[in-house]
């Protein structure tokens, strides 16, 4: 593997798995660890996807947000002063850092990658052939879109103001020491918390 892609992998995509390992652990719980039996859940939630648009269109709006969550972390990790080092990348020809930012945005959007595979195949097996092609363009769209902001991240042009994606919940009153945990929250997890909220929705 060559060196800047194994840099890459190490302090982007190793220590984004790092610092969400509690969403993992939660999803994969409420997924796999609360149903009776899994996988006869996950093949009629996954027949419930192919066979509803609406059901689709759903599960499509939390990939988006999962991948959201994956694009202001890496684009906001290429931005801080600490990893000013990865600049170094730019020499490399464009077409060479465009794949290598491929490489890390299938990397950290694995998961999703992991569970579209699954809907694709029984999409196939019950001739949900539509249902399958708009996985597959919406999937591609996210993996090879994307990493075109990672780009113009690196090469340090003025595309964003460096705010999250998401709305701030900050709120300018005095607050209770107890309540310390739930600002932090709000403040500096808040699409943790939004996509915990919507991966317990869609399992209730």
């Amino acid at each position: 593997m060559p060196k800047a892609l194994t840099i890459l992998q190490k302090v982007l995509v190793n220590y984004f798995y790092k610092v969400n390992a509690g969403l993992f652990a939660f999803a994969f719980f409420v997924l796999f660890g609360l149903p009776y039996s899994p996988l006869a859940f996950h093949y009629s939630l996954i027949t419930g996807i192919v066979q509803s648009p609406a059901f689709l269109a759903i599960v499509m709006l939390i990939w988006l947000l999962y991948n959201l969550k994956c694009g202001d972390y890496i684009i906001k990790q290429l931005q801080h002063p600490e990893q000013s080092f990865l600049f170094c990348v730019n020499a490399l020809p464009g077409r060479k850092l465009y794949w290598y930012n491929v490489y890390v945005q299938v990397f950290v959007y694995l998961p999703v990658l992991f569970y579209s595979v699954a809907v694709v195949v029984i999409a196939l097996k019950k001739y949900e052939y539509v249902c399958a092609a708009l996985v597959i363009l919406f999937n591609a769209i996210i993996v090879f879109a994307t990493p075109a902001l990672y780009m113009l991240a690196l090469q340090q042009k003025k595309f964003s103001t460096g705010r999250s994606v998401f709305p701030s919940f900050r709120l300018a009153i005095r607050k209770p020491y107890f309540l310390f945990p739930l600002y932090f929250l709000l403040g500096e997890r808040k699409q943790m918390v939004l996509v915990t909220k919507v991966f317990s929705l869609l399992f209730l």
